[in-house]
Order: structure tokens, then C-alpha cells, then sequence
């Protein structure tokens, strides 16, 4: 130990520390999963949207969907499914319901349980909640190859969306 340090100075750089460890390490994860983003379409409930991309050889590509809702209840009470297929060349890669929330459909879709880049404001009942999640993985493939992802999402009763987006991400770096 310095001579002359106080041990609590000590505990509080090592803690400071291993937070921006922990962060960067943190980003960098979920750079990796949501970053590069090469398409992306803006949405809104209950709509049918379409986004199609090329795809490189070698490349595994993220569908996501960013999403900022108000909601009554608390945190995980919503329920968001996304209804949809996302095909590659001639032929369908996934198609499901995927459900985001506590009060999505859990006996009648997958359930989303990781997201990304989370913010929640709750105030007297009512929540304010932006999170990035995956939906799902294509990929890779051995040629060019075009993805198409195809579908709608769709909300329970009192979930308001303030914006939605669709998008394909490009995985690694």
C-alpha cells in the first residue's frame, strides 16, 4: 500500500474501476449484436411492413426491433408480439410470433428475453420503456443472398408506441 493512503480511497479506484470495465465490456457485447445496422424501416402497430436486404457471403445478420412505448403498470407490464417470417433466397429461415413483455402470449409465441440498451421511467402507475431487441438470426450464407423479413406487431390494450423500428444488423465487426 502508498504510504499515507486512505484504504477507503483505495476500495472506491478499485470499484470505480472494475464499473468501467464491466461498461466497456458491456458495449462492446452489445455492439457486437445491435450495431452496423445496414437496413432499417420505421413501423407502427397492427402494420404490415417489409425490409429486404442483400446479404454478404460469410455474414450472419440480426432481424431487430427498437422500440420506445408508454404503458400503465409496472416495468414488463406490456406485451409486444412481433408476427412475422423472415425468408433468405427461396425459402423461409423462421417463421413465428415472438413475444416482448409479461403480457405477451407466452403459450403462443417464443419469448424475447434479452434486450439492449434499456431505459425505464415509472411514475404513478404509468411507464415510459425503450429497449433494442433481437428477433431473430440469418445467416451466414454462402453467396449473396437476399433476406427478407415480412410481418406486423402487434400490442395489448394500452400500450401507446412513440417509435418503432425494424431493422437488419450486421453481426461482428
Amino acid at each position: 500500500m502508498i504510504a499515507g493512503t486512505d484504504p477507503r480511497l483505495i476500495v472506491l479506484v478499485a470499484c470505480a474501476a472494475c464499473t468501467l470495465v464491466t461498461y466497456v465490456v458491456v458495449k462492446l457485447h452489445n455492439r457486437n449484436r445491435i450495431s452496423h445496422r445496414v437496413a432499417e424501416l420505421e413501423i407502427r402497430f397492427d402494420s404490415e411492413w417489409t425490409l429486404a436486404l442483400i446479404a454478404e457471403p460469410g455474414r450472419k445478420y440480426n432481424l431487430g426491433f427498437e422500440f420506445h412505448i408508454e404503458h400503465p403498470g409496472a416495468e414488463d407490464d406490456f406485451g409486444l408480439v412481433a408476427d412475422y417470417a423472415c425468408l433468405a433466397g427461396d425459402g423461409p429461415q423462421t417463421v413465428e410470433k415472438a413475444g416482448i413483455g409479461n403480457l405477451s402470449q407466452s403459450d403462443q409465441c417464443r419469448r424475447i428475453m434479452s434486450s439492449y440498451n434499456v431505459s425505464l421511467t415509472s411514475i404513478a402507475g404509468w411507464s415510459k420503456y425503450r429497449a433494442t431487441v433481437v428477433i431473430c438470426t440469418a445467416g451466414p450464407f454462402s453467396d449473396r443472398t437476399e433476406i427478407k423479413a415480412i410481418g406486423k406487431v402487434i400490442a395489448s390494450p394500452g400500450v401507446e408506441l412513440k417509435r418503432g423500428l425494424i431493422f437488419f444488423s450486421r453481426q461482428g465487426w
